[in-house]
């Protein structure tokens, strides 16, 4: 449940979980999308398919294309990596390369934000 907290020029949201939940917080980003990963791992994911599959048709695109989907749970992320051929063989290579969760906190229930502009997500 979400309610308003404040009335100011930038309004503060109070959200409360019922239930078990995970809250999680970036440090040092407002917004996810512009961890270095986002842009980083894009080009090592476009060079390691390489041109042919730049070039190709819908077809060739669509099984490893999919990984680009939004809202992806981490199992059908592992999905994708087991089961397409052209994701398969540059997995280990990919998830080597991911830094995000090195710059994630754990919030646990009750305690403060550590960071002041760090961007909040949860799984409820």
């Amino acid at each position: 449940m979400a309610r308003k907290a404040s009335t100011s020029g930038d309004d503060v949201f109070r959200v409360t979980f019922a239930g078990r939940y995970r809250l999680a917080q970036i440090q040092g980003l407002d917004d996810a999308k512009k961890h270095g990963d986002c842009r980083r791992l894009r080009k090592l994911l476009l060079k390691k398919l390489g041109q042919g599959w730049l070039d190709g048709g819908m077809p060739e695109k669509e099984k490893a294309g999919r990984l680009w989907l939004p809202c992806l749970r981490k199992d059908e992320v592992e999905s994708l990596f087991s089961e397409v051929e052209a994701l398969k063989e540059i997995r280990s290579e990919i998830w080597e390369a991911i830094t995000f969760w090195n710059d994630v906190v754990l919030i646990r229930e009750g305690s403060l934000s550590p960071d002041p502009i760090g961007e909040f997500f949860f799984e409820a």
